[in-house]
């Protein structure tokens, strides 16, 4: 899970949005198959995501609706409610 995550991590810097938009695809498959992810790590990136991603937002989204519900997190509440 750890090397999982941090290869995501490092791909949502990529200059490439799509590449970026898929780091945070990966992170969601991780929190729903795995059940865990480092918040402190992972929570940071995704509000990032979140206002740089802008053509792929709502995937942004999508990922971020899987990650709170299956590690019970509340992360990018007021984007979610604003969707």
């Amino acid at each position: 899970m750890k090397k999982a995550q941090d290869i995501c991590i490092h791909l949502a810097t990529h200059p490439n949005e799509e590449v970026r938009v898929n780091a945070a695809l990966g992170l969601a498959y991780i929190a729903r198959t795995k059940g865990k992810l480092e918040k402190h790590m992972v929570k940071p990136v995704l509000l990032k995501l979140l206002d740089n991603c802008i053509a792929f937002r709502w995937r942004i989204i999508d990922s971020l609706e899987d990650i709170n519900f299956y590690l019970d997190w509340h992360i990018g509440e007021k984007a979610l409610r604003n969707k």
